[in-house]
């Protein structure tokens, strides 16, 4: 069973980290919808992701 869970991946809108495109300021948000990778990273398709910001893999 621990397995099947550190090898799925989750789907939430809580807090990650994210770079400002312009001044490459790291934040960290919440509010906006991204996936959490088995391997301990992100990822957050662009047209999800706050304006003006990337989210930090």
């Amino acid at each position: 069973m621990g397995q099947a869970v550190r090898d799925s991946i989750a789907i939430d809108k809580w807090v990650a980290p994210y770079k400002n495109k312009k001044s490459s300021k790291t934040e960290r948000k919440s509010g906006y919808w991204h996936y959490h990778l088995p391997n301990g990273g992100h990822h957050q398709p662009w047209f999800l992701a706050p304006n003006g910001y990337k989210i930090i893999k």
